[in-house]
C-alpha cells in the first residue's frame, strides 16, 4: 500500500517548457490517514495570497510567484523567494470537491479528502 501511495503521490516532472520546477525551494512530507492525504511543504517568509493551488484532472498543482525587490545591490545573500511550481499525481478515489489548503507558520497544508472506494465484488446475472 505504501509503495502505491509513493508512486502516486510522487513529484511529477513534466519536462514541459512552460512548467518549471524547483526541487531546492519547497521541500514536503505526505502522509495518509483512514480519509484524507496531507501534504505539508516548507514555505517560510510567504504571504498565503501569493500561493495557487489547482486541481486539473488527476494533477494537483502548488504555485507560488514571488514579487521581490530587486533594486537593492547585497553585500551578502543567502536567500531569495524565487517562484516555483509542484505538482502531484493523485489516486483516482479522491473527493474533488473536499480539499482544502492552509498557511501558517511558513507549513503550507493541503488537505485532501478520499472518496468511498467501491470493492465490493458482486455477481451480476444475465437475463
Amino acid at each position: 500500500m505504501h509503495s502505491l501511495m509513493r508512486t502516486l503521490l510522487r513529484d511529477v516532472d513534466f519536462n514541459d517548457s512552460h512548467i518549471h520546477f524547483n526541487r531546492n525551494v519547497s521541500k514536503t512530507n505526505i502522509r495518509e490517514t483512514d480519509k484524507h492525504y496531507i501534504i505539508r511543504t516548507v514555505c517560510p517568509g510567504r504571504s498565503k495570497s501569493d500561493f495557487n493551488l489547482t486541481l486539473d484532472r488527476d494533477y494537483l498543482t502548488l504555485t507560488h510567484k514571488s514579487e521581490e525587490n530587486e533594486e537593492y545591490e547585497y553585500i551578502t545573500r543567502e536567500y531569495s523567494y524565487s517562484n516555483f511550481k509542484k505538482s502531484w499525481k493523485l489516486p483516482t478515489y479522491i473527493d474533488e470537491e473536499d480539499i482544502s489548503a492552509t498557511y501558517e507558520s511558513g507549513i503550507l497544508e493541503i488537505l485532501i479528502s478520499k472518496a468511498r472506494q467501491n470493492n465490493t465484488k458482486k455477481l451480476i446475472a444475465v437475463s
